[in-house]
C-alpha cells in the first residue's frame, strides 16, 4: 500500500515463514528493502513438553526456531521479489541505530541465546554490507562500548536508541 494510503494494495510472493521482529525497511531506487528475523522452523516439531512455562522458555529459543537475519527485496515497478539470508548465526530481537529507521542501514545488533533456551547470553553485530559479525561474548576481539545497567532487563522489554537531544528534559 502506498505510504500516503492512496492507490490499491499490492501483494508480493515470498517463501513462507514467520517473522516475530523486523529490523528495518527502506526504499532503494525502485525497491523496498525489508530486514527481519526469518524463522526456518516457526513451530519446531521437537518443541518440548512440560506445560506452558517449560514450552515457552525452550520453544522461543532462536536456535530452536532457527531464526536468522534475512532480507526481502520488492521491486515496485516490475513486481519481482528476491530474498536472502544475511547470516547463518541464530539471533533475534534485532535493533538498528534509530537515526537510520526507514533509511538504508548497515548495522543490526541482535541477541543470542543459551542453546535450547529463551535466555539471552549476549549480543551479536551483523554487518549487512560485508556479512562480518562482532560477537560481544568475545571481548578479546575488541568491544566498541560497554554499559553497566543498574538492574536486569526483562526479556519482554522493547527499546530503541535515541539521542539525548530528542528526549524532553534529558
Amino acid at each position: 500500500m502506498p505510504r500516503d494510503g492512496s492507490g490499491p494494495v499490492r501483494w508480493f510472493e515470498f517463501e513462507p515463514t514467520y517473522v516475530l521482529h523486523w529490523a528495518n525497511a527502506y526504499e532503494d531506487g525502485d525497491e523496498v528493502v525489508v530486514d527481519g528475523f526469518y524463522q526456518r522452523r516457526p513451530e519446531p516439531a521437537d518443541a518440548p513438553a512440560g506445560g506452558p512455562p517449560q514450552r515457552i522458555f525452550r520453544f522461543l529459543a532462536a536456535d530452536v526456531l532457527a531464526t536468522t537475519l534475512h532480507r526481502w527485496r520488492i521491486n515496485t515497478v516490475t513486481g519481482a521479489t528476491k530474498e536472502e539470508h544475511l547470516t547463518d548465526r541464530f539471533s533475534e530481537f534485532g535493533m538498528i541505530n534509530g537515526r537510520h529507521r526507514g533509511r538504508r542501514h548497515r548495522h543490526v545488533y541482535a541477541t543470542v541465546n543459551r542453546p535450547g533456551w529463551f535466555l539471552m547470553t549476549g549480543v551479536v553485530h551483523h554487518d549487512t554490507d560485508t556479512g562480518a559479525m562482532f560477537d560481544a561474548a568475545r571481548l578479546a576481539d575488541g568491544p566498541v562500548a560497554s554499559v553497566r545497567l543498574p538492574e536486569r532487563v526483562s526479556s519482554g522489554t522493547h527499546s530503541f536508541w535515541a539521542p539525548a537531544s530528542d528526549l524532553p528534559g534529558w
